[in-house]
Parts: C-alpha cells; structure tokens; sequence
C-alpha cells in the first residue's frame, strides 16, 4: 500500500511539474505578445501626436538600419485618428504582424487621406523590445 501512495505522489509530482513548465511558458508567451501590443500602440500614439523622431526609435529595418525619413515634410502632416488591428504574433516568439489603420491631412491641403499599413515587427532579445520592421508609412500630401 505504501508503495502505491509513492508511486502516486510521484506521478502528481511529475503531473503538477510538467503544468508548471507548460505554465510558464504560456505566460512568457502572453507577456511578449502583451509586449508586442504595447509597442504597436505606442508607436501608433507617437504617430498620432506628432512624434515622428519617436516613431522611428521604436523602427529597425531588416538590413538593420532606421528608417531615413523627411522630418520637414512630416511636420505638415497630422494624424487625426489611429487604430491597430489585433497584433499577432508568429510561432517564432521574435516575430509580430498588426495593420495600423490612419486618418491623416496635410496642413496645407483640404482633404482628409486614410491609410492602410501592414506592419511587421520583430522582438530584439538584446534589447527585451519590439521595434517595428516596416518603414514609416509614405503620407500624401
């Protein structure tokens, strides 16, 4: 009888550990991902008020380079309202996909434009961030 309540309390033992595991790594997964949705939303604000400079610190393209952009023409431009589709991110952990939907004018001209940028991101494991793979969306003027 004995041995049967060891073998059972190692086999809850091995149970309650592998749920541990599993656990953890889900919640490692919900935090990158709440990252991930936290860095798309930030970048989408700095767009919002004017921050362009902000926007492109939060930008690495793939060849590892920021994105080189005409701050003067920017300053024209006025995003008027945002919206972030769901972030999603790839089985890889490193890598996240969103659509970032804008409305935006151009101080000088009288029409509001709309735009539609599909966003890659990427997690830098040095720097424990997102940053946003995908240039600086190309506003009309």
């Amino acid at each position: 009888m004995l041995k049967r309540s060891m073998t059972q309390l190692g086999f809850i033992a091995l149970i309650t550990a592998v749920l541990l595991v599993s656990g953890c790594t889900g919640m490692k997964r919900n935090n990158k991902s709440d990252a991930l949705r936290s860095a798309t939303l930030h970048y989408a604000k700095a767009l919002r008020w004017g921050d362009y400079q902000g926007a492109m610190k939060q930008t690495r393209l793939p060849d590892g380079k920021t994105d080189d952009v005409d701050l003067d023409h920017l300053k024209n431009i006025k995003v008027t309202h945002y919206d972030v589709s769901h972030a999603v991110m790839a089985d890889d952990q490193v890598t996240g996909y969103v659509t970032l939907y804008l409305d935006y004018y151009n101080e000088y001209v009288n029409s509001v434009h709309s735009i539609v940028v599909d966003q890659t991101w990427k997690y830098d494991e040095e720097l424990k961030h997102w940053l946003c793979a995908t240039p600086m969306p190309k506003f009309r003027p």
